[in-house]
């Protein structure tokens, strides 16, 4: 996503984009990017493995996404327990992500995690998830990992199925990891139809 630099506004203007593999934005601050009810989709038969993430930002702060959808075309492709999730942010820092609608994921709608369990400074801290959604996941409609300071303001959390824990949102710690998820406030959200719960805290 060569257009997303640093003190960028990317918009979108309700395009359908297709694409066939991942797209990483990293160590980039102080941009937004404006879907404006754009999608952006997964297409027919893409691999789904390891590092095919639709979205992922890794390493960025101070940014904002909004009305944005993304579609992992389920329905065209073979689940599996992988990193190749709709919407990744790793080692994150002060963002905002304003109805940004997660559909038909192979593994997670979205996964907050961090790129080392020991080391502090690389989780996940003092974000915002304003109206999103999650439905039609494999695994979590969206695991919380090593996170610190985050707000869950409303949207929905729908229809997880697929294989465990098919929650509607996981707040976990990963194996090793020197310490866990910390001031993470959930409210005025929805679950339902998952096969799991609707908030897992493990």
């Amino acid at each position: 996503c060569a257009a997303i630099t640093t003190g960028s506004r990317v918009l979108l203007r309700g395009k359908t984009i297709l694409v066939s593999n991942h797209t990483y934005i990293s160590s980039v601050s102080n941009f937004i990017i404006e879907g404006d009810g754009a999608t952006i989709k997964m297409k027919d038969g893409t691999t789904v493995s390891s590092g095919y993430e639709i979205l992922s930002f890794r390493s960025c702060t101070d940014f904002a996404i909004r009305n944005v959808n993304i579609n992992g075309n389920r329905a065209n492709r073979t689940p599996a327990e992988v990193a190749a999730h709709n919407i990744e942010f790793r080692s994150c820092q002060r963002f905002i992500a304003e109805r940004v609608r997660s559909i038909n994921a192979v593994v997670d709608g979205f996964i907050l995690n961090t790129a080392t369990n020991t080391d502090t400074a690389t989780y996940v801290r003092d974000f915002v998830m304003f109206e999103c959604t999650a439905d039609n996941s494999y695994r979590q409609g969206a695991s919380i990992i090593n996170a610190y300071n985050g707000v869950i303001l409303g949207g929905a959390y729908t229809n997880t199925t697929g294989t465990a824990p098919q929650a509607g949102i996981d707040i976990e710690s990963n194996t090793g990891a020197t310490l866990g998820n910390a001031w993470i406030l959930v409210k005025g959200a929805s679950f339902r139809g998952n096969v799991g719960r609707g908030i897992l805290v493990s």
